[in-house]
């Protein structure tokens, strides 16, 4: 593998064919993002691939699912405008400043307006990573995590989104991730972006496969809010059914942030999805929903821990599932409610439609509350179409496979309808209705 040293453990310890040992010197950045690419790697060398034994990780075993690393893509693959927008939907009909990463690396032909936006300072993180100033931001801005995906995020980041946006931007800014498809291998995407105080923005993120092959896709996401600060972002997760799909989200909330968030995930042959929120301000809101519709034997995780610090924080989760054939979703969601913030209102809602007898919906809702005066709570439900309706709708002259996708579509719709910019929940809904429709 190029960028990595001698391969020296076992499978049994790893879960990988092989095993990386030290970073090399041709990823960019300077000796401060050098120091960190090793001490990451030193992190994963002494834990390797999760496995079940870890709590967070007990529905999706990486060490037993993932046999092989793929090497890191030396090279971008050939894709055209049309191609992408055709790949996108109506997604690539929304009026928005672009940033395009054809298999990890940064497309300038097929971005558009991303450096004529007002208020927002942006560009690849390959770039921002040569700077002095950008560097120390950037460790200062690391999570310490314990988590083993998020130190090989780190340890070799190639490129990405650097935003940093200082007031209210009018136009979604719409992060596009494409796989060509035309050879294995590992993407690393970090993106770092930063919300100063008062500012608004939308933020658009894809992830698209091409061709035939897939890849191994790690995406680490910085996104610190500062006070009074808003920021709707919304993700769409479509690559291929070859394509193994890891991302973290790192947010912390100052004073009176609010962020809200919508997930739509129907692509990849293994997806997870994890967050880790801090309250790091007052009466600061995390507002999270997600649609995940699944078939065949797709996995996906969606795996969330909020931390609560400070008072009067607002905290929701509420995702929907469709699963069919032998199809498996896991969603777990722990809030800990730390015991200075008093006043927190936090609830989680986790929903299942299980559309064959051979899938698998995993809940696991958690709370850990130390503050006496809270408003918390939690539920989880799985059941399948309910018959009464069904039969309802065909009494009024719909087919049968026209009534059970009108049910399946009001099922996730309630998700979809927190979006709040109109086109972008239009385009969700028609993508929605495609899915089904297949």
């Amino acid at each position: 593998m190029s960028n990595t040293g001698n391969i020296q453990k076992t499978d049994a310890e790893t879960g990988f064919s092989g095993h990386f040992d030290k970073v090399g010197n041709d990823l960019p950045g300077d000796s401060t993002i050098t120091q960190m690419r090793q001490d990451a790697i030193a992190q994963f060398n002494e834990k390797g691939l999760p496995t079940r034994q870890l709590e967070n990780w007990r529905y999706t075993d990486l060490r037993f699912i993932l046999k092989d690393a793929f090497a890191p893509l030396e090279r971008a693959g050939s894709v055209t405008a049309a191609k992408l927008d055709e790949a996108l939907g109506a997604l690539g009909d929304i009026e928005a400043s672009r940033l395009v990463f054809v298999d990890g690396y940064f497309s300038a032909e097929l971005s558009a307006d991303f450096s004529t936006m007002k208020n927002v300072e942006a560009m690849p993180l390959s770039r921002a990573l040569s700077g002095e100033t950008f560097s120390k931001v950037m460790k200062q801005a690391q999570p310490d995590l314990d988590d083993s995906i998020v130190a090989l995020n780190t340890a070799f980041m190639a490129d990405g989104a650097a935003l940093h946006i200082e007031g209210d931007v009018e136009k979604p800014i719409h992060l596009v991730f494409v796989s060509s498809g035309e050879q294995q291998g590992l993407v690393t995407l970090h993106n770092h972006i930063s919300v100063a105080k008062s500012a608004k923005v939308t933020l658009l993120e894809s992830y698209i496969g091409l061709g035939q092959y897939g890849v191994q896709v790690n995406s680490l996401t910085n996104l610190g809010i500062a006070e009074g600060a808003e920021v709707n972002h919304i993700k769409y997760q479509a690559e291929n059914l070859e394509t193994t799909h890891l991302s973290t989200l790192n947010l912390k909330l100052d004073d009176k942030a609010i962020y809200h968030e919508h997930q739509f995930n129907i692509g990849a042959a293994l997806s997870r999805h994890q967050h880790f929120v801090v309250f790091d301000g007052e009466r600061a809101e995390f507002d999270m929903s997600g649609a995940t519709l699944m078939r065949g034997t797709q996995h996906c995780d969606a795996t969330l821990l909020v931390d609560h610090k400070l008072p009067e924080g607002r905290s929701r989760e509420m995702v929907k599932c469709v699963l069919d054939d032998t199809a498996r979703a896991v969603v777990q969601a722990k809030v800990i409610v730390r015991p200075h913030a008093q006043l927190t209102d936090g609830h989680q809602m986790m929903q299942s439609m299980m559309l064959s007898e051979h899938c698998e919906f995993d809940a696991k809702p958690e709370l850990e509350i130390y503050a006496d005066d809270v408003i918390c709570g939690h539920g989880a439900t799985s059941g399948q179409i309910d018959e009464d309706l069904l039969f309802y709708l065909k009494s009024r002259g719909l087919p049968d496979i026209e009534a059970r996708g009108l049910l399946i579509q009001a099922f996730v719709g309630e998700a979809i309808e927190k979006i709040e910019n109109e086109e972008i929940r239009d385009a969700l809904t028609g993508l929605a209705q495609n899915w089904l429709a297949s």
